[in-house]
């Protein structure tokens, strides 16, 4: 387990940002964390935004392998004081390494999905015994909310309710996704503090390591690390471990997860990164399927979500880039059918396009993915 002072080098490399030191940043403020599940589902009346109470054990064998304490014993300091590191590992893992039961069914394992994922029946018992329950949103494809001592836990590669093959449909993360948003989102908070913005991330907690593998079937569909389109992933890699994220509990709310709030802060962040080169909008969202394939569209598209407070959620998208040339739009709708320019609401024009300072652009060709490079350079 690494605490973020102990980084191991290649996450060190990206937590420094162009030479800053590494130090104690301040993620979504404490005082902002939602305690209650109104606090949190402010538009909780709309029948999308109601959290379903859902099902879940406890994993065994789950490890902690990196964590902010300093976060953590800020957002929970009556419930963390006094612990030491290593047992704050164990209230971690003993009330946030959980995966919904649907998830852990012989079927999934069968049709290699994932392999057997290993149960904690008397540490799933003590936390229903405890009266702690666990939440999914509708929109929450492969992640829950954990009530937890004191709050609630974000926890993401939690499982689905109906897995199936497919990127984004196995319900879960490899622990190549769950290090990749922990390195984005720390390297995003710390190019909005650089740059004086007033704009926060939902910070990470933690990264553990589950002892379980995607299935062989899921392996060839699957990004190993989201920054490629599942067609163009290693069609040799095998082993995938899984993992899970814990981030912060926020206050999830229509407008700025699709509104036009959204659209002004996606706005404002990518401007910011975009002088480190670091974006939101990877390959696949370069292009749109139609029923002949995928074809390019000349433009990009920011995927990135947000939550009320002005503070951005989900950094599974973002990758690096030498540098930025076609036009970057927000999707008004997931699913749109054709008119796609229609539909797209612009953030950024070619013309006033940020391009990355070489002082302090996080190294391209370490971070970035050389297939992405090809793509950026026809779009």
């Amino acid at each position: 387990m690494m605490a973020w002072a102990r980084l191991a080098p290649v996450a060190m490399v990206a937590v420094l940002v162009a030479g800053v030191a590494q130090r104690s940043l301040a993620a979504v403020r404490p005082e902002r964390i939602p305690r209650t599940l109104a606090a949190m589902f402010p538009d909780s009346h709309r029948d999308e935004w109601q959290p379903d109470l859902v099902e879940a054990k406890v994993l065994a064998g789950a490890e902690v392998i990196m964590v902010d304490y300093a976060l953590l014993r800020t957002d929970f300091a009556g419930e963390l004081e006094g612990l030491t590191d290593s047992e704050i590992d164990g209230w971690l893992v003993e009330h946030a390494a959980l995966m919904r039961v649907e998830q852990t069914c012989a079927r999934n394992v069968v049709e290699g999905i994932n392999t057997h994922i290993p149960l904690d029946e008397a540490g799933t018992a003590r936390r229903t015994d405890a009266g702690l329950r666990q939440y999914a949103p509708l929109y929450y494809g492969r992640a829950l909310i954990a009530e937890v001592p004191g709050g609630f836990i974000d926890v993401k590669g939690t499982g689905t309710k109906n897995a199936s093959l497919g990127d984004h449909r196995s319900g879960l993360l490899t622990m190549g996704n769950v290090i990749r948003e922990l390195v984005y989102e720390r390297l995003t908070r710390e190019i909005l503090r650089l740059t004086g913005s007033p704009a926060e991330t939902v910070g990470t907690y933690a990264a553990l390591r589950i002892p379980a593998y995607l299935g062989e079937a899921s392996v060839p569909l699957s990004h190993i690390d989201d920054s490629s389109c599942p067609l163009l992933s290693d069609p040799a890699a095998t082993n995938l471990q899984l993992g899970l994220y814990l981030r912060q509990a926020h206050r999830k709310c229509h407008q700025y997860v699709y509104g036009l709030a959204c659209n002004a802060l996606n706005r404002h962040t990518e401007h910011r990164t975009r002088l480190f080169g670091l974006t939101s909008s990877n390959r696949c969202d370069r292009f749109w399927r139609t029923q002949g394939g995928r074809e390019p569209l000349g433009m990009t598209f920011s995927p990135l979500q947000c939550a009320s407070d002005s503070s951005i959620v989900d950094f599974g998208s973002h990758l690096t880039q030498s540098s930025f040339e076609a036009p970057l739009y927000r999707w008004i709708e997931q699913d749109m059918a054709e008119e796609v320019r229609r539909a797209a609401v612009p953030l950024i024009t070619a013309g006033e396009m940020p391009q990355p300072d070489p002082c302090y652009a996080v190294n391209f060709s370490a971070w970035g993915d050389p297939q992405d490079r090809a793509v950026c350079n026809t779009t």
